[in-house]
């Protein structure tokens, strides 16, 4: 087993070990009346979903994971508050049309045999390619958020703070098409850079870890069902806004003859949006699940997810930690 594996193994049967025991609080009164804790102040859910790249032609999928501990900061001699805390582990790949595909232009100088010496008088083909790019992302998040509720009990608003450590995954595929060409020779006058030989398809890869700081609001809302979460239809929106050390939004630029491609890099602060929503209906501790996410930073074309799959409340399953 991987390391990264077994991380998230151990820290999720952690969570359900907390939430176990959290979820079954009981306080005494000075009057001995035994009040249970409200369901909704503790929630631990695992999501198992599928992305849909609804803007490529592929259709491309995706896995999408989320687990997310959701519960409520009290003190000793409360039941509840309004002080919470929401924190977990999501698997996502983004998407968006003209940063994870596109295509753009350069001329290379290309000796026309390999083994030539780069000397004057020596021929070499001057050529005028496509470079086509074809990028797929795949991101971890672990994040933490303190939110204070502004609300109801059932139908729920929440002020935010965010706290995020965003990984990502960069996979390039590179095909390159000449266009035109020249035959020449080179000159003794003037140094012109040439390569031994330009390889038409290549692939390579990079890394991002950015942190994201910010604040919003989040909502919580449930429609028809029982109170106990027997059955329901939960919308749950948040949107953030705030500054990160980086974007991860992945475009390929023209570099100088000869050179290939590169991801764009960017230094200094960058500020950034999130917007998470989602719909569940919940049968009995097992929920159908459709959500969405939109990420950006204000200056590029926003990265998207959209998934479906199931959303496993892990009610039933704490009570074998009882």
């Amino acid at each position: 087993m991987k390391k990264s594996h077994l991380f998230i193994t151990v820290l999720f049967i952690s969570c359900l070990k907390i939430y176990a025991q959290n979820s079954t609080e009981t306080e005494i009164d000075s009057t001995s009346t035994i009040k249970s804790k409200p369901i909704d102040d503790v929630e631990l859910i695992y999501i198992n979903a599928v992305n849909f790249d609804f803007g490529n032609t592929k259709n491309d999928v995706s896995y999408f994971g989320h687990i997310n501990y959701f519960f409520n900061i009290k003190k000793d001699d409360e039941l509840t508050s309004k002080h919470f805390i929401n924190t977990g582990l999501m698997k996502v790949n983004y998407y968006s049309d003209n940063l994870n595909k596109g295509s753009f232009h350069q001329y290379d100088n290309v000796l026309e045999n390999p083994l030539d010496p780069t000397t004057p008088g020596s021929p070499y083909i001057r050529e005028y390619n496509q470079y086509d790019f074809d990028i797929k992302m795949s991101s971890y998040s672990a994040y933490l958020q303190y939110l204070y509720k502004i609300g109801n009990k059932y139908n729920s608003i929440f002020l935010h703070l965010h706290g995020e450590l965003l990984l990502t995954n960069f996979d390039a595929n590179v095909n390159i098409t000449t266009l035109q060409e020249t035959p020449s020779t080179l000159p003794t006058e003037q140094i012109i850079p040439v390569v031994p030989y330009l390889e038409k398809e290549t692939s390579f890869s990079s890394q991002d870890i950015g942190g994201y700081f910010g604040a919003g609001l989040t909502g919580k809302f449930k429609f028809g069902g029982k109170k106990d979460n027997s059955t329901s239809t939960n919308y749950f929106i948040q949107g953030t806004i705030g500054g990160s050390n980086t974007k991860i939004n992945p475009k390929l630029f023209e570099q100088n003859t000869n050179n290939p491609p590169k991801f764009e890099e960017t230094t200094g602060a960058k500020p950034f949006f999130i917007i998470h929503s989602y719909f569940e209906n919940n049968l009995t501790g097992i929920n159908l699940i459709i959500g969405t996410q939109i990420r950006g930073n204000f200056s590029t074309a926003p990265l998207y997810t959209f998934y479906a799959g199931l959303c496993t409340s892990l009610d039933k399953v704490r009570e074998l930690f009882n």
